[in-house]
């Protein structure tokens, strides 16, 4: 996690990647470029978004109930789980990653507006 506290410096890293996705695309156009940070910026937002939901409890009256209904149902006790003790989904995520997610998804989404913005112009 010693990566994410320098969150610039990780943007950076994604630059260099967004820099590479380009390299390798065929056509070198100002599209392909945009399409590249689009790539990037999806596969975040939809990170930030799943650990945001989970954060908010959303799946955790459903796993209770999967476990709860699993240790009814079991012929075999195994006496040393106990699965009221386990995390929920919601304990599970880190707030400081949930951050630097979100933060890098908004920046490089601000980008790519920039640059449909310049390119629609």
């Amino acid at each position: 996690m010693k990566l994410f506290k320098n969150k610039w410096y990780f943007l950076l890293i994604n630059f260099i990647v967004i820099h590479l996705i380009f390299l390798f695309q065929q056509v070198k156009s100002l599209t392909t470029y945009i399409n590249s940070y689009f790539f990037l910026v999806a596969i975040y937002i939809t990170l930030a978004l799943l650990l945001f939901i989970m954060r908010e409890r959303f799946f955790d009256g459903i796993t209770y109930g999967f476990r709860r209904f699993i240790n009814k149902s079991t012929k075999q006790k195994d006496y040393s789980d106990d699965w009221e003790d386990r995390p929920l989904p919601s304990e599970q995520v880190n707030k400081t990653f949930l951050r630097a997610i979100t933060f890098q998804g908004v920046v490089l989404l601000l980008i790519m507006i920039a640059l449909l913005v310049f390119y629609y112009m």
